[in-house]
């Protein structure tokens, strides 16, 4: 029989992560994007920017790797371009089908002139004064700006520049761009933990100030405003354990001047971006259909399915994702929160071809196999170290590290995975009804006898 990945496989753009100096002109992850409520809450907020009056225009996206911050920061630069890019009519589209009132906002935003120039810094261990007037200097070039002044401005990406100088080459370059026709300058800072953890090591730099400035520069009234948007994994403090009270007191100001967004999609939107990831070239068994079918009303019962979809809606999910099972899809979009900070992410696991990462499995399995929560924890907790931020989260890594080393059975002993599904309901909380309790067990190991006076290994490890 042949190995399931001649019938499922997942689509290339949600298999890695976005670039936005790499991927600004694919138009496949355009395309591709969902748009999630936490999307729409998010370009609500940014379109009360869009006036050539005083007004807040500086934004911290902080969420965890995989989140979807960098292609959210994708999807709106492309609704900033000129009117007559592709990206731009393919994103405005998506937007208009679910938002059609904001839509209209960011479509008068760029009416009749050339949009915004969009600068894009990925972050690096390096001076952020240096990225900036690079990055700038490269989108200045793209958008046909006079030879000499792009030269000047790459001349001075040094990161002994004043800032204040720094300053002046943005303000010359708003004031050249509103007599191009165009509407605003969108700088957008990827990764900037990166940057923060450079100047966290060269604290003489006081780059950090730049930050501020920026954020200052923003508020100010133009024809052309400065709109400043920073990615981060996490807060601003949490790169702040090197420095003395006084630089803490410091960047914590810094933070102040940001609109802080805390991106972290709902665990049922995840699952609708993780079903699209998915191409099925075949039609379920009658065998596995009926399988799903228990399975989804089981769950239902247990109150362990997502809140906001009616249950046909998530078998459908399920369905779109076989070969995972409904646990383990329900398990991963948590899992991966907590342990984003090891860059284990979810579309990292779908592509992955490690060992026990859903593209090695779909090449080992058929048709009628499952992948069961008990791979989740061979690929994103067996291979940890124990570098997890949260101390709970930590702890619970490892008492399930201990219990398996202390629990002497073969690999594939069934009383292994049992311990692992319940190390990993263990680690992500109480989710609704994901917990481990014996009904959640019973489903994935039905030949055990949970709740029940122990009479196997498997019982007693439980117990135990």
């Amino acid at each position: 029989m042949k190995p399931l990945d001649n019938f499922v496989s997942i689509r290339g753009v949600y298999a890695r992560s976005v670039n936005l100096l790499r991927d600004g002109n694919d138009l496949g992850l355009l395309q591709a994007y969902l748009p999630t409520a936490k999307t729409l809450q998010t370009l609500e907020q940014f379109k009360s920017g869009f006036t050539k009056h005083p007004a807040e225009r500086a934004y911290a996206l902080i969420g965890p790797y995989g989140s979807g911050k960098s292609a959210f920061a994708l999807f709106l630069s492309s609704l900033l371009a000129t009117e007559e890019s592709q990206a731009r009519h393919i994103a405005s589209d998506k937007f208009k089908a679910i938002a059609p009132v904001t839509s209209a906002a960011f479509d008068k935003a760029v009416a009749g002139g050339s949009g915004f120039l969009r600068v894009s810094v990925n972050g690096t261990p390096d001076s952020l004064i240096r990225q900036l007037l690079l990055a700038l200097a490269d989108s200045m070039a793209q958008a046909g700006f006079d030879q000499s002044r792009v030269a000047t401005i790459k001349a001075a990406a040094v990161p002994s520049t004043p800032m204040d100088e720094v300053l002046a080459h943005l303000q010359a370059t708003q004031d050249c761009w509103a007599k191009m026709g165009g509407s605003g300058v969108l700088l957008t800072v990827d990764e900037l933990g990166k940057f923060l953890e450079y100047e966290s090591y060269h604290p003489q730099h006081r780059e950090i100030h730049l930050l501020q400035l920026l954020a200052e520069h923003a508020r100010q009234s133009h024809d052309a405003p400065l709109h400043v948007v920073v990615l981060l994994h996490q807060a601003f403090e949490y790169y702040t354990h090197r420095l003395g009270k006084h630089l803490r007191d410091e960047w914590q100001k810094v933070q102040g001047r940001y609109n802080a967004i805390a991106f972290l999609e709902p665990a049922e939107q995840t699952l609708k971006i993780v079903a699209a990831a998915f191409d099925q070239q075949h039609e379920l068994t009658a065998y596995l259909h009926t399988q799903l079918n228990e399975w989804t009303k089981q769950l239902s019962t247990m109150g362990a399915l997502p809140q906001n979809f009616p249950d046909s809606q998530t078998r459908g999910i399920f369905q779109q994702c076989y070969p995972l099972h409904p646990l383990s899809l329900l398990i991963l979009p948590v899992l991966c929160q907590k342990i984003a900070q090891n860059e284990r992410t979810l579309f990292s696991y779908l592509g992955s071809t490690e060992p026990f990462g859903l593209k090695t499995r779909l090449g080992q399995l058929e048709i009628g196999s499952w992948v069961f929560p008990a791979e989740l924890y061979d690929y994103f907790i067996a291979q940890q170290m124990g570098g997890f931020s949260d101390p709970l989260t930590y702890r619970r890594w490892l008492e399930v590290v201990t219990a398996l080393e202390r629990f002497d059975a073969a690999p594939d002993d069934a009383a292994v995975s049992v311990l692992k599904t319940i190390g990993l309901l263990n680690l992500i909380g109480a989710q609704r009804g994901l917990k481990a309790s014996p009904d959640i067990l019973r489903l994935l190991f039905r030949q055990l006898r949970f709740g029940q006076k122990p009479s196997c290994r498997a019982d007693r490890a439980i117990i135990s």
